[in-house]
């Protein structure tokens, strides 16, 4: 008899995109960085806040990554600090696929890692297509169709 794969994880069901739907953020970070050939590293994070830390240790689980808490809120946040994590969080959210408009951010973001992963972030063009992404997550116009 064939043993059946075990379904009931976080990382295996449309559960944590229905979560993420309302409580998650996608985050293209250009931090400025003298030295740099083209002035900005850039940073992709894949972020949840929530006031119990337990589903944040699941996420942690999946995908890597870290916890951090906010003192003054009385809240913690996940965060996808590393492309190693960026990648599971892709791998996953190609599967099970957000239903709102948060969508268009996530597609965003993953042409954001795309182009870090080709090395294009290395010039200047690939850089100007990164910060296009990032001023236009949250903007929901006709660019929306181009991803």
């Amino acid at each position: 008899m064939a043993q059946e794969k075990n379904t009931s994880t976080l990382a295996n069901s449309y559960w944590l995109a229905g979560f993420s739907d309302a409580d998650s953020s996608f985050q293209i970070k250009a931090l400025s960085r003298k030295g740099r050939k083209f002035g900005y590293e850039i940073r992709l994070n894949y972020q949840i806040d929530q006031k119990n830390i337990f589903i944040l240790e699941k996420v942690k689980e999946a995908f890597g990554g870290s916890i951090g808490c906010r003192k003054t809120q009385d809240t913690f946040y996940y965060g996808s600090v590393n492309f190693g994590s960026a990648r599971k969080v892709i791998n996953y959210f190609d599967k099970f696929h957000l239903l709102s408009s948060k969508h268009i951010n996530y597609l965003k973001w993953r042409k954001a890692y795309r182009i870090i992963q080709r090395k294009e972030h290395l010039t200047k063009k690939g850089i100007d297509q990164i910060l296009k992404l990032k001023l236009s997550m949250n903007s929901y116009s006709k660019d929306m169709f181009e991803l």
